[in-house]
């Protein structure tokens, strides 16, 4: 049973328990203490007889006063646990729910040539440094999944962006719902040769500031520039910027 709070009210037992008027009467009695609770000799004068008292009874009613007493402390203790404000949880700080900046640290890039002659661009200042991203996470017993999508530059949306959708597992967030882009391949001279399928995924990494640390990973998944399991891996850090 939940007691009820120091602020409340807890007299209700000791009030139970204090001499009552009629146990002072007894002490004040020169007769044995249960001499005047079996007399049956009726009270002199008119009128009904007077109602006497036994030991048994006066302990009854105290014993019933008791436990109304306690009953109606419980009540106060569950009424004000009942209405008590619940505090709600903090936020985790490896979820993925807001909009966040992506920066991209091309310069640290690194390269898993197998073959073949894969253009990965013409250097770090041609690429975008940075994207926006708007992710929601959701969580059950079993995973936590966050879905969004890919933001204009500035955190805009835009028409026919694309979908993100990342699970965390062990800790990190995977990237689920890869993109699938093509890739130049060209010959020594420079000339186009044709165009590769590649994979595009995204990971992220929580720290407890509630930052991000991750990569873009771009891997040649078809063969028809000879260039089949080129890779490049380029760090990036995120940053929520709002909600």
């Amino acid at each position: 049973m939940t007691e009820p709070s120091n602020d409340e009210p807890t007299g209700y037992l000791a009030d139970a328990g204090a001499p009552t008027e009629l146990a002072g009467v007894a002490d004040a009695d020169t007769r044995a203490a249960h001499a005047w609770a079996f007399d049956d000799e009726p009270e002199p004068g008119p009128g009904p007889a007077r109602q006497r008292f036994t030991p048994g009874l006066v302990t009854a009613l105290v014993v019933a006063a008791a436990v109304v007493a306690i009953a109606a402390a419980a009540g106060v203790a569950v009424w004000f646990l009942r209405d008590a404000p619940v505090a709600d949880p903090a936020p985790r700080p490896d979820l993925l729910n807001g909009v966040y900046r992506v920066e991209y640290h091309w310069d640290q890039a690194t390269y898993r040539d197998v073959g073949g002659t894969t253009n990965w661009g013409d250097g770090a200042d041609s690429r975008p440094s940075q994207d926006w991203l708007m992710l929601t996470s959701t969580c059950t017993d079993r995973d936590c999944i966050a879905t969004g999508e890919v933001l204009g530059q500035g955190g805009v949306r835009v028409p026919g962006a694309r979908r993100l959708t990342f699970k965390l597992t062990n800790g990190l967030w995977q990237d689920i719902a890869p993109a699938r882009v093509k890739s130049t391949c060209t010959y020594g001279d420079g000339s186009i040769a044709g165009e590769s399928w590649t994979t595009v995924t995204l990971g992220f990494t929580p720290r407890p500031d509630g930052s991000f640390t991750g990569a873009l990973t771009t891997v040649v998944d078809t063969n028809e520039c000879g260039d089949q399991g080129n890779t490049v891996v380029t760090p990036l850090t995120a940053r929520k910027v709002g909600e």
